[in-house]
């Protein structure tokens, strides 16, 4: 654990009581008390989550023409003057409306979370009316209330002089300091104030008579200052007390001695100077002197930073600034809270602040700054890493401004390479998928760029097609120094994390596994004769490789029916493989390249769902734990539906989907019912590691008699980690209560136990209504036949509601038990119509709810006038269409709250409410909560 700057605390806890800290030391240390609930987080290392203080993410449009103007030699000051810069966004912001601002600033937000960012600062800036910034300050708040983050919001109101204000600077300053400022102050929209102080913005008089208005509110400043040039306005910014003075290129000492004395954070925004290539840097030696604190941040804007990741900017700061790592982890958190005002709440892991923290899969705090291209987005815990070296899309400055128009495209790229390893991700493989482009630098070649093959390739600096064509305009190729620059901070961290990543799993299991995962086109006459075999498997001629795990896995690929096959063809392995695979070391690697025809269409390079679901064989393994003495019809009954889903589904595709297989305690894998029948299981639990990847384990009974109940509970206990999803049926709930796996969560068994479990687990949270539950991973039923139901809706859950109505409609089943069954489906709580237009329409529309899905255009696609639509789709289904697609987008959205961590406003979109506003106006009318209330109550935990 990290607090603060490098306070390391080894084998550390952190006690939480509400939203705060209670406590944190040595886990032997910790206090001796009883706990709600215990997470372990398995040895990652945890810091204060970081702090963004100082962004833009709310605006309209982008700039990137500007950027190639930049590129071409053009200034900040060049590109303002010919009314670029600013005015442009200004322009698209004043065109937005507030729903789209917020769904696009969502989005970025999101990006900034996803890197550790949960607080930030946004700023308005890009309104320059007083409408316009009321209106951007309005969305920073609707975002503060949908997104899982801290955001506060500053008003930056004199960023920039607007179009109408020409020449009237100081009435523009007038107009913001007598009427903007306690105008959107009264509305309470304001946290703090900025200002922009600069030659092509303000000048010090006028940004000062800012700072007095700001105060007479009571509103804390920060300034933009010294950024372009020396004006002395972080002077004046710590003469007035100010949280920050950001940017500081041109910072003098006798600044830096005023901020000092005042304490004003020196915030460093290495994002905006190096997309602005310049070469004055702020005076970090001297800040270090004078001991003033630095933070870093992000400076996220359409114009000069747009920047998606905090973490970037750490190593950043390091490398352009020279910053040391300890200082970049303090600049985005401790120091990075001093800048918005709130180092008494959050910014360093102690006892009273916010319980604000994130856990890193990494060995060293230095790593939140070094890794840089590579990302190790899964750390696995099966001896096998999946290498993704060419499915990066991200390009350097230098190798974007010289691509030619087609290369632009990016074809030659090994597109949707993470989405096709998905279901070995879920196993738990480690991956390690690159960023950016091939065309950047070919991370699957070796460093002193040796040939690999002696027919043609293309090199680790590619500059042509794989079908000879350049790559890039005449003399616009990165030149030396900017390729070597280029090897140093991508192609040597992917390399160094793979070695690192491969180490662990050598010294973890005695061996490593490393599969390097390509795909290419399925005919490149350059590079081969006619159509690429689908499968191209490299060995590197059997030396990268065992033989015999060579053979296991040309008998394993025998499974995949249809697709062609070859070893060590045309593809015997890159640089990966030859270099990493060493089996005499307990290392084996292997390269697959695929035909990309197998999986998506390769003039559009789009994911093909039908191709796909059909190349991944998504196939789900289902084991079923069978007491003795019970009733036999559970276990049969859900192993018919679960064939009857395969015998179905093969009429699209021939690949099963499920592989069911039953276990019992008992000895001869016989199971006798209460019936006086017998079952035949197919293993004995004693027999099966509980260590082995599982997709679903479903356990049946009245609860098993000792020893039996033991022996499953402690084979539960050890296999939940493994196991991707656990379910009972009836009293099966008792066994997973036994075992702690329903501790914390919504559960339910049949109603005669449901006292006894409610008194012997209080820490569950017992339902007696409902036919069946799902909590997350965890799936339970109540008695008996309701485990019908419940298997029912993992069909619905893995395949959709087409696949699980069909199955319902030939077993004579409902798929939604009308008045018995009080937890939504997936998707809506009517029956489906039988059969006919209405029938599709329903399945067309449960797959399109963000479509317009009026009336008008649902009986437009059933080719029928509105009126006529009406009475037959409520004839066929019980209810009006309005109501049934109201009701099936509320299903959806709270489906998408209960399994996903999705901004609300990417629910509402994704359920077809199109704004949090209208999803929020629907779940208070039909549900009596909020969206995020309901989240609260019902969002879904992971398995332990």
């Amino acid at each position: 654990m990290v607090n603060g700057q490098y306070n390391l605390i080894e084998d550390a806890a952190l006690l939480t009581e509400g939203d705060k800290i209670a406590w944190v030391g040595p886990y032997s240390q910790r206090p001796d008390q009883p706990y709600d609930e215990e997470q372990d987080l398995h040895g990652k290392l945890v810091t204060p989550g970081l702090i963004d203080c100082h962004t833009h993410s709310v605006f309209g449009g982008n700039r990137s023409q500007e950027f190639e103007m930049r590129l071409n030699g053009a200034t900040y000051a060049d590109i303002a003057a010919a009314g670029g810069g600013i005015a442009s966004t200004v322009k698209a912001t004043r065109q937005a409306s507030e729903a789209e601002l917020l769904t696009s600033a969502s989005r970025r937000i999101d990006a900034l979370r996803k890197d550790g960012v949960t607080t930030l600062e946004v700023k308005s800036g890009y309104g320059l009316s007083f409408e316009d910034e009321r209106k951007m300050l309005r969305v920073i708040r609707q975002l503060a209330q949908s997104l899982p983050l801290t955001i506060y919001s500053t008003c930056l109101a004199a960023h920039a002089l607007p179009p109408e204000y020409k020449d009237r600077s100081d009435d523009f300053i007038a107009n913001v300091c007598d009427r903007w400022l306690p105008d959107l102050h009264r509305e309470g929209l304001v946290d703090a104030v900025d200002a922009f102080c600069e030659h092509l913005a303000f000048s010090v008089p006028q940004v000062e008579r800012v700072f007095v208005k700001a105060h007479e509110l009571g509103l804390p400043v920060k300034l933009h200052a010294e950024q372009l040039s020396l004006l002395h306005g972080a002077g004046l910014a710590a003469r007035h007390n100010a949280l920050s003075a950001d940017h500081l290129e041109y910072l003098c000492e006798e600044d830096i001695r005023l901020m000092a004395e005042h304490g004003t954070t020196a915030v460093l925004l290495p994002g905006a100077f190096y997309f602005l290539r310049e070469t004055q840097k702020p005076p970090v030696s001297l800040l270090r002197k004078h001991y003033v604190p630095m933070a870093i941040s992000s400076d996220l804007n359409p114009g000069t930073s747009p920047v998606q990741s905090l973490r970037l900017m750490m190593n950043m700061a390091c490398t352009l600034f020279g910053l040391t790592p300890e200082e970049a982890l303090a600049g985005v958190t401790l120091n990075a809270a001093r800048a918005l005002g709130i180092s008494e709440k959050t910014g360093t892991l102690e006892a009273g602040k916010e319980a604000s923290f994130v856990a890193w899969e990494i060995d060293h705090p230095a790593e939140l700054s070094y890794w840089l291209g590579g990302t190790l987005s899964k750390r696995g815990k099966l001896p096998l890493l999946i290498s993704m070296p060419h499915p990066g899309t991200q390009l350097t400055p230098e190798v974007a401004t010289g691509l030619t128009a087609r290369a632009k495209k990016l074809e030659d790229t090994g597109w949707h390479i993470p989405k096709l390893y998905q279901p070995i991700r879920e196993m738990g493989a480690s991956i390690l998928s690159a960023n950016y482009s091939r065309y950047v630098v070919d991370l699957n070649r070796p460093s002193d760029d040796k040939p690999l093959y002696a027919t043609a390739t293309t090199g680790l600096y590619p500059d042509i097609f794989f079908d000879g064509e350049p790559l890039f305009e005449a003399g616009k190729s990165p030149d030396k120094q900017a390729r070597a620059d280029i090897l140093t901070t991508i192609w040597q961290p992917y390399h160094q994390a793979l070695a690192q990543e491969l180490a662990r799993l050598k010294e973890t299991f005695g061996y490593a596994l490393l599969w390097d995962a390509h795909s290419i086109k399925s005919v490149v006459p350059r590079l081969f004769d006619g159509r690429l075999p689908d499968l191209n498997f490299g060995t590197a001629d059997g030396t990268s490789c065992a033989p015999s795990l060579s053979a296991e896995l040309l008998q394993a690929s025998e499974a995949f029916s249809g697709y062609s096959k070859v070893l060590n063809g045309r593809f015997k392995g890159g640089h990966i493989t030859r270099h990493y695979g060493a089996p005499q070391q307990n290392i084996h690697a292997v390269q697959l390249e695929v035909a990309q025809d197998c999986y998506m269409d390769e003039e559009s390079f789009a994911w093909s769902e039908e191709k796909g679901a059909q190349f991944q064989q998504d196939m789900k393994t289902i084991l079923v734990i069978v007491p003795d003495g019970g009733m036999l019809f559970e276990a049969a009954g859900i192993a018919d539906i679960l064939m009857q889903a395969n015998r179905l589904h093969a009429e699209a595709l021939p690949e099963p989907r499920y592989r069911i297989s039953i276990a019992t305690t008992q000895p001869h894998h016989v199971v006798h019912g209460m019936s006086g029948l017998n079952l035949l299981a197919d293993h004995r639990l004693a027999d099966l590691d509980p260590n082995e990847p599982r997709d679903t384990i479903m356990v049946t009974g009245k609860g098993q008699s000792e020893p039996e109940g033991s022996a499953v509970v402690e084979w539960l206990c050890r296999a939940a980690p493994n196991t991707q999803r656990i379910a009972s049926v009836c009293g099966g709930a008792m066994l997973l209560a036994r075992a702690g796996l329903l501790d914390g969560r919504r559960a339910t068994t049949h109603w005669r136990m449901l006292e006894e479990m409610q008194a012997r687990w209080p820490q569950i949270k017992v339902e007696g209504g409902p036919l069946y539950i799902q909590d997350g991973p965890v799936w339970t039923s109540g008695g008996v036949s309701s485990g019908f139901d419940l298997t029912l809706a993992l069909v619905e859950a893995d395949y959709g509601f087409t696949l699980a109505r069909d199955v319902a409609q030939d077993l004579v089943m409902y798929l939604h038990r009308p008045g018995g069954q009080l937890q939504f489906s997936r998707y809506h709580l009517r029956q489906a119509a039988n059969t006919g237009p209405i029938s599709q329409l329903q399945d067309w529309l449960l797959d399109n709810l963000a479509d317009d899905l009026s009336v008008e255009k649902l009986a437009e696609r059933v080719a029928m006038s509105p009126r006529n639509f009406t009475r037959v789709f409520t004839r066929e289904t019980g209810v009006t269409p309005a109501r049934y697609v109201e009701e099936a987008r509320l299903a959806a959205a709270r489906h998408h709250l209960e399994q996903s961590n999705d901004t609300l406003e990417r629910v509402a979109c994704a359920s077809g409410f199109g704004t949090a506003i209208n999803l929020r106006r629907v779940f208070e009318r039909q549900l009596h909560l909020t969206p995020g209330e309901y989240r609260e109550r019902f969002h879904c935990r992971k398995l332990a």
